[in-house]
């Protein structure tokens, strides 16, 4: 008995939705331009591209394409952390010279992690420089 109450309420749910297509199948086509449906997709693609510059620049993470049109928007990136020199010690570890906000820093980079060696002014690593270029008598 339950299964003939399940039946006929299928049935009676199925019935209507039948006629219903029906009458929705009859319908003109809609009155709006393909110059109209594609100037709405650009639209929205530019939205949705200012909304990704907006999160990313907001985030602090570097901008993948070319920043040089956004100056005017100050969202260009700028690179504070530079590789100055890199060398290799072995399989698993570099000496690497690094420049910061003027300061310079040299670390050893391994599988284990970092280690900062030495940490001096930019103007100091320089003078050094120089003097180890210049001939002694």
């Amino acid at each position: 008995m339950i299964a003939w109450r399940s039946l006929i309420f299928a049935i009676a749910i199925v019935l209507p939705t039948a006629s219903w297509a029906y009458r929705l199948g009859g319908g003109s086509a809609p009155a709006i331009s393909l110059i109209r449906i594609g100037a709405a997709f650009i639209l929205c693609c530019l939205v949705a591209f200012a909304v990704i510059v907006l999160l990313r620049a907001r985030s602090g993470q570097p901008l993948r394409f070319s920043v040089e049109g956004l100056r005017w928007f100050n969202l260009a990136v700028t690179n504070r952390v530079e590789v100055v020199e890199s060398r290799r010690l072995s399989a698993h570890a570099d000496a690497c010279l690094l420049r910061c906000d003027d300061r310079d820093y040299f670390v050893i980079c391994g599988v284990g992690g970092m280690l900062l060696l030495s940490e001096c002014e930019a103007e100091e690593v320089a003078a050094i420089s120089d003097n180890i270029g210049a001939d002694h008598p």
